[in-house]
């Protein structure tokens, strides 16, 4: 029989060795194992040592020694080792240390103990750094000179997890880095963070959904109905924007290491919703893309734009009286004074002082024609506005029957207009008098009509109409703008035809 001295297991692990390798119990003495023998003798071995030569023996000897390593591995885990949790990580990658021999250490790391605290050892072996729970909370301990401070307002890592010790030195706020979960000491009790942001150790921002996890995807998460984050917009798993209302008013927030700062003099884009963010970081404008309607923040609320224009980013768009996009193509009046062109894209592009009719005629006067050879004619007449207001009236008429848009009077294309109808009196031509092209008499002019001989504004229109050439002038779906001239020549008609009519458009 043999028995141990309490407390030396690791020795009776090593006498069993002894023992199977033909050692009796002075030689353990003389090992430093500490033994109480009787007489004994297992499987072949005897108290001294001896061997039995015999191939019988030899077998016994071979399954006594399966069973005593069976033995020993049974008996090498020790209490004090199973309670032992490596859970930090150093520079050098290596955290090796046992709670029992921390001395022996090779390199510094973090060791959680038995009794459940945290101690950083150096490279000396000596604990530097400590998390130690007390009164229900741990907190972070930093030995300087010999002795123990407390830290406050300070994140320290261990292994993966993450603590903040708030401005009392207690460790406030966890941070799990295997589960991707954070609690935050709230209220008197301890709660997962859930559909919120939180600031960790690097001083960056990161999202909780409502699972607790850490939310890692490109995109907007909804906290609620006034407050979203978006994660990943930089590349990383952080949350780099804060979109939240404020006081009736939408405000955007960049994530800084600092904190949060405004979002000032731009424009961003999320839910399907474009916003201007002015000088002080209120959004000023907000596009429905969806529903292509545009509301400004005025006196504590957004109100929806109506007959105007405003710019979404570099576009000026067009907002009609029901505050949906106007996207059809073609002129608008918005004001008494103002019309704007929109584009095929639903872009404005153009906009002009609309021209004001002008009722009865002008005064009789002299014109001057220049000709080709630099010299002059002079043709005596006015113009008839009467004539001129009724032809756009039956062409717009005329257009809308065909499903074309009408045509916006302008004042360029009545100028030039009313200058080719007394050049057609001393020369009926699409060539200009001086011999230039009809198009040089404005650069907003596309297209041409003239008539002449015609005693009336109707009769003029009808010769257009049975005209296909003309007939196609005045239904081309391209064209925008309109101006007409009407002119009698009273004296000096070098082509005699006394009423002279013409039809300026431009796209």
């Amino acid at each position: 029989m043999v028995s141990f001295r309490k407390g030396k297991r690791h020795q009776r692990v090593l006498y069993l060795h002894l023992q199977m390798k033909g050692y009796d119990a002075e030689d353990a003495e003389m090992s430093g194992i500490t033994v109480e023998t009787d007489q004994m003798e297992i499987s072949g071995l005897n108290k001294k040592g001896k061997e039995d030569g015999s191939m019988k023996n030899i077998l016994k000897q071979a399954a006594m020694s399966i069973l005593l390593v069976a033995l020993v591995c049974s008996f090498c885990v020790t209490p004090a080792m199973a309670a032992t949790e490596f859970i930090g990580e150093t520079k050098e990658n290596s955290t090796v240390v046992s709670d029992e021999s921390a001395e022996l250490a090779a390199s510094s790391g973090w060791v959680k103990k038995s009794s459940g605290r945290f101690e950083y050892y150096s490279k000396a072996g000596k604990v530097t750094k400590k998390l130690v729970k007390k009164n229900g909370f741990f907190r972070y301990y930093l030995k300087k000179n010999g002795k123990w401070k407390a830290q406050k307002k300070v994140w320290v890592t261990i292994s993966h997890n993450q603590y903040y010790a708030n401005a009392k030195g207690k460790v406030t706020t966890i941070y799990y880095g295997a589960s991707k979960k954070a609690k935050r000491y709230s209220g008197g009790k301890w709660k997962y963070v859930k559909n919120d942001t939180l600031r960790l150790a690097n001083g960056n921002m990161y999202y909780f959904s409502a699972n607790g996890i850490r939310q890692t995807k490109h995109s907007w998460y909804k906290i609620n109905d006034n407050r979203h984050v978006l994660v990943g917009e930089k590349g990383s798993d952080t949350v780099d924007y804060l979109l939240k209302k404020d006081g009736g008013a939408w405000k955007c927030y960049v994530s800084t290491k600092k904190g949060w700062d405004k979002f000032r003099s731009k424009w961003a884009q999320a839910y399907g919703k474009i916003y201007y963010f002015d000088a002080t970081g209120k959004a000023s404008r907000i596009y429905y893309v969806e529903s292509m309607k545009c509301y400004e923040y005025k006196n504590g609320k957004y109100v929806m734009w109506r007959n105007t224009t405003k710019y979404i980013g570099k576009y000026l768009l067009y907002f009609g009286s029901d505050g949906v996009r106007v996207t059809k193509s073609g002129w608008y009046k918005i004001s008494s004074d103002k019309e704007i062109y929109v584009n095929s894209q639903g872009v404005v592009t153009d906009s002009r002082t609309p021209v004001k009719e002008t009722t009865g005629h002008s005064a009789t006067g002299w014109y001057t024609i220049k000709l080709s050879n630099g010299s002059t004619k002079q043709v005596y007449g006015y113009f008839d506005y009467d004539a001129e207001n009724t032809i756009i009236r039956q062409l717009n008429a005329y257009r809308k029957a065909n499903g074309l848009n009408e045509l916006t009077r302008s004042q360029s294309l009545v100028d030039s207009a009313r200058v080719r109808a007394y050049e057609c009196s001393y020369s009926f031509s699409h060539t200009r008098p001086d011999g230039t092209r009809c198009f040089t008499a404005s650069s907003e002019m596309n297209g041409e009509n003239i008539a002449a001989g015609y005693p009336s504004a109707d009769a003029a229109m009808t010769a257009w109409k049975n005209s296909p050439g003309h007939d196609a002038n005045m239904k081309f779906s391209l064209f925008s703008k309109i101006g007409v001239g009407v002119f009698v020549a009273v004296s000096s008609d070098n082509c005699g035809y006394k009423y002279y009519y013409v039809q300026n458009f431009g796209i």
